[in-house]
């Protein structure tokens, strides 16, 4: 998870991070389709763990680079480093020779004829890798790799073998900017085009909380079904109706209203409401505005089709509201009586945008708000 950033140390190891958690879903995802049963750990064995039958079977070290940086030499700090974490995991036992495999992930470029470039994926030469790198550890020379070197050349000759073979560089990787277009291309069977990046994105975030929960909640091995049950939630999101419903309670808390939008808890506040279900108004108002926010900023709504719908609730509130009025006098109860009467009978106005919209907006609130102008 390094990265070389000259001069911007902390954003390299914030890209470094945001590049493993994303790197760790796309390879989750391609890896499912082979192997359903695909479990992983994040910073447990290292970067990455793809386990089986409860112990690493493949270690993945990610390496984030800007363009231009980062070639995978002989001395590379990348190749030493790695190579470090991996004599450690066999000598602590969470890895095993023969049995496991060590797989270095990076968008640097393994020059002609280094060590690393003799272990892609195809045209290997493991016993030239091997002595190129006792070569260079006996050499040394190297200051920062000095500890590296030192643990490379403990390993006894037979088990040196053993890991140099077990090794897979997968050098001149896509960088962090290309993980999303990468994801959307693995997503193309599940929805029509125009869905993919907003379902992309949702899945990202989705993974982002589920990556924290992992790191915080003992390191439980994270399944490649619990991928597959989020994506099929936002497929039938998206399928179903074309505008998934997926603005959290906690975001709509979190947001707070702006004074023009006051005007709104004013009304509300005339109507004597308790405290419990005036909150809960207002957090359907704001989860309604973020929500049709998204829709247009994800292109899955026009501003046409908004206006559109905003004019249908506003008809259904004329209606609604002027035969409810009809024969009320001043009586302040009469009015408050016939105030409340109107707002909870729009509790349940049965108008959407789409003629297909799943239940689950009908009844989350969203409908009685989604008109609300700011």
């Amino acid at each position: 998870m390094d990265a070389a950033l000259s001069g911007h140390g902390a954003a390299a190891s914030a890209l470094g991070y945001v590049y493993q958690a994303e790197a760790a879903l796309l390879e989750l995802v391609r890896r499912a389709k082979l192997e359903p049963a695909t479990k992983l750990t994040i910073e447990r064995y290292d970067d990455v763990a793809f386990e089986s039958e409860g112990r690493p079977r493949e270690l993945l070290q990610s390496k984030h680079h800007i363009a231009g940086l980062g070639d995978l030499t002989d001395r590379s700090s990348d190749l030493w480093r790695t190579l470090r974490v991996w004599v450690d995991a066999v000598e602590s036992g969470d890895a095993a020779l023969p049995g496991s495999t060590f797989s270095l992930l990076t968008t640097a470029t393994a020059p002609p004829g280094s060590a690393a470039s003799m272990l892609r994926g195809e045209d290997r030469n493991v016993s030239t890798a091997l002595s190129t790198l006792e070569l260079v550890a006996a050499a040394g020379g190297n200051q920062a790799n000095a500890l590296a070197y030192e643990a490379f050349l403990r390993l006894d000759g037979d088990r040196r073998r053993a890991l140099v073979a077990a090794i897979v560089v997968l050098d001149h990787a896509p960088g962090l900017a290309d993980v999303m277009p990468m994801l959307i291309n693995e997503l193309g069977w599940i929805l029509r085009p125009r869905f993919r990046e907003p379902m992309a994105t949702r899945l990202l975030e989705w993974w982002d909380r589920r990556v924290i929960e992992h790191l915080l909640g003992g390191q439980l091995p994270i399944e490649a079904e619990e991928v597959y049950y989020e994506l099929d939630a936002l497929r039938d999101e998206f399928a179903a109706a074309d505008l998934p419903i997926d603005v959290s309670r906690e975001d709509a808390d979190a947001r707070e209203l702006g004074e023009d939008e006051r005007i709104f808890v004013q009304q509300l506040q005339l109507l004597a409401m308790s405290s419990r279900p005036l909150e809960l108004a207002i957090r359907d108002y704001k989860r309604a505005y973020m929500q049709r926010a998204r829709w247009t900023d994800d292109a899955l709504v026009s501003s046409r089709e908004l206006r559109r719908y905003e004019e249908r609730l506003l008809d259904e509130w004329e209606q609604t509201s002027s035969t409810a009025w009809e024969g009320v006098g001043m009586d302040e109860d009469d009015r408050l009586r016939v105030g409340r009467d109107v707002y909870d009978r729009t509790q349940f106005l049965d108008l959407w945008i789409s003629p297909e919209l799943p239940r689950a907006i009908r009844q989350s609130g969203l409908l009685s708000h989604a008109g609300q102008r700011p």
